[in-house]
């Protein structure tokens, strides 16, 4: 019996037909890795939102501080103090799956950076930062901020958890910082999708293009959930609900997708 061999014709059809499956699979499965990593990232937001509402039960509704002093020469941030005392248990729980490469690395501490006069000397790399709005104070020795979790006036609005490519841990929206490219990587999270994860104080998790989160309705500071900002003070008329159309002109392209 005379065996068969495969023609010339018959291998570029098959060799043709695996390109195309390859075509098809290669994005879908690229799309379902971005997926699963968007997820992990939802996930950890929500662990550190859990760790801040057990934080405050523990401190009889304070939140904490984003940064502390230790002596009048060194501070720790907030970050540090949750891994130390239990309130996550690992570096990892920081970290968002698709946080991008950096110039500088991947994601940053303040560790060993300068604040005010003082140097770092305890933080954790992190694609997470607390909205600065809400909990900065001028560093004190005091590990709460001067800010009760009842002056969150809508949980379900104000962002709480940011994503940062920065590392510094805490976040703020003024002109100075939402003009920064930061090396074409930019400072608030862009990564899913060109949009960054927040986390609210009521616990949910929100995926919101930068843009989104001034207009409308601030997600950042708006009188309606406390008072006026400490370092960036607002004008009268916007210690209530307000947008930031300005934006639009300011952002680098990096948020834009273009």
């Amino acid at each position: 019996m005379k065996a068969r061999a495969f023609s010339l014709v018959e291998l570029l059809v098959v060799i043709a037909v695996i390109a195309v499956l390859l075509a098809i699979l290669v994005p879908v499965l690229a799309s379902a890795r971005a997926s699963a990593r968007t997820s992990t990232c939802s996930s950890r937001t929500r662990q550190i939102l859990v760790a801040m509402n057990t934080f405050a039960k523990d401190h009889k509704g304070q939140l904490p501080a984003n940064r502390a002093l230790v002596n009048e020469r060194e501070h720790v941030t907030w970050r540090w103090r949750f891994l130390s005392e239990g309130y996550l248990d690992s570096p990892s729980a920081f970290i968002c799956p698709a946080h991008p490469a950096t110039p500088f690395g991947g994601p940053l501490s303040e560790q060993g950076n300068p604040d005010r006069g003082t140097t770092c000397v305890g933080d954790t790399p992190s694609s997470y930062a607390v909205n600065g709005h809400i909990l900065w104070r001028n560093t004190t020795a005091a590990f709460t901020s001067d800010r009760a979790d009842i002056a969150i006036e809508r949980p379900s609005h104000t962002a709480l958890i940011v994503e940062s490519a920065g590392g510094v841990p805490d976040m703020r929206v003024i002109d100075e910082i939402v003009v920064l490219d930061f090396n074409g990587v930019g400072f608030y999270g862009h990564w899913h999708a060109r949009q960054g994860t927040y986390g609210f104080y009521d616990g949910h998790v929100e995926r919101i293009a930068f843009l989104r989160t001034g207009d409308k309705d601030c997600r950042w500071h708006n009188g309606r959930d406390f008072s006026a900002d400490p370092i960036d003070g607002q004008e009268p008329q916007e210690l209530g609900q307000h947008s930031h159309p300005d934006w639009s002109l300011l952002v680098p392209k990096v948020y834009l997708g273009g």
